[in-house]
């Protein structure tokens, strides 16, 4: 598979938000600022990448010393490590976007597209920099559908939307409608 069919696929076919309902929930609670989706999606891309690095490097040495069973425990303390260090970081970054309230943290450990986009990238038959192209991929395809559904939301607080549809349903109703427009990619493949 070239890199351009892997990260197409990755960012549209098999978007880890609309078809693989992995980060639905952090979109859900994404924040309505255009600014701060975008800093946070692009933090989502670096971590991804960074702790799908480190993962299928630690999961050569875990089949080299024949205790791969231990993959898991060690891809979410790896995750967990680079998230914390990357909070550090962005809040240094962008100060003016994000309060020392704000719960960082616990919005990218949630996060499960992140542990699934790690466990494709060790788990395939990929080579080092294909793994890396897939996890940068999935997460890229989630900053696409984030920037999209805070624009989109931007605009339902603008839009005469009945009551009983304010606020979760509609919003949920919106994923649905992204979701089926992806699900339009599956015959391209």
């Amino acid at each position: 598979m070239t890199y351009f069919a892997l990260i197409f696929t990755a960012v549209f076919i098999n978007n880890m938000a609309l078809t693989q309902f992995f980060g639905v929930g952090i979109l859900l609670f994404a924040p309505d600022n255009q600014k701060q989706s975008l800093w946070l999606s692009a933090a989502l891309v670096v971590i991804t990448t960074l702790s799908a690095a480190v993962c299928y490097l630690l999961d050569i040495l875990l089949r080299v010393w024949d205790v791969h069973f231990l993959t898991l425990l060690i891809d979410v303390t790896v995750i967990a490590i680079i998230v914390e260090a990357a909070v550090f970081v962005l809040r240094r970054i962008a100060k003016s976007c994000f309060s020392k309230k704000q719960p960082l943290a616990g919005w990218f450990v949630s996060n499960a597209t992140i542990l699934a986009a790690v466990n494709l990238a060790t788990q395939s038959d990929y080579t080092f920099s294909g793994a890396l192209a897939s996890a940068a991929s999935a997460a890229a395809g989630v900053l696409l559908v984030m920037a999209l559904f805070t624009a989109i939301r931007q605009q339902l607080l603008l839009a005469d939307v009945p009551p009983s549809f304010r606020g979760a349903p509609i919003e949920l109703v919106t994923l649905g409608i992204l979701a089926m427009a992806f699900a339009g990619f599956l015959g391209i493949s």
